[in-house]
């Protein structure tokens, strides 16, 4: 008895045919053989190819935009209220570790942060496994639906405060 509703989100990469040839190329295929024995059999079966490509994918997000940061995240998995309060609680630790490091005169600059609501997605797209990950590029934090975590948020944006000081 299989449940549809039970089968995880996978995150799919479609290619066309001539960029398919030109990985298969690059790793000693001929790409047309291949093609003619997908074909004729129908059958695809995964190969791991001895060639490197480099991919960068961009994501569909949505957006909210605070007085310290720009946050992207995905409407259908973290509802926009859920997401106000992750708002809430990263513009509390901004105030609380600026207040912290008040003698040192640190300045905090605006910063990109995304919220993933599971480690999968978060890891498809930076290739980093953890619940947080900050550094020059942004804030990424995984939100799994439960009380949004004012510790992790003041944590991440401590890296993101001494990095840009």
């Amino acid at each position: 008895d299989r449940n549809l509703n039970n089968i995880p989100e996978i995150p799919i990469i479609g290619i066309n045919k001539l960029s398919a040839a030109i990985i298969l190329a690059s790793a000693g295929t001929d790409s047309e053989e291949k093609f003619q024995e997908w074909e004729s059999t129908g059958y695809f079966k995964s190969e791991e190819f001895i060639c490197k490509i480099s991919l960068n994918f961009v994501g569909i997000f949505d957006g909210i935009t605070s007085e310290n940061f720009h946050f992207v995240f995905r409407e259908e998995l973290i509802p926009k209220n859920e997401m106000r309060a992750l708002v809430d609680v990263n513009e509390k630790s901004v105030r609380f570790i600026l207040d912290l490091f008040k003698q040192e005169q640190v300045v905090w600059e605006k910063s990109f942060a995304a919220y993933f609501r599971d480690y999968d997605s978060k890891l498809f797209y930076l290739q980093h496994w953890g619940q947080g990950f900050s550094f020059e590029g942004g804030t990424f934090i995984i939100y799994d639906g439960k009380t949004p975590d004012f510790e992790l948020a003041a944590h991440e944006n401590t890296h993101t405060l001494i990095s840009t000081n």
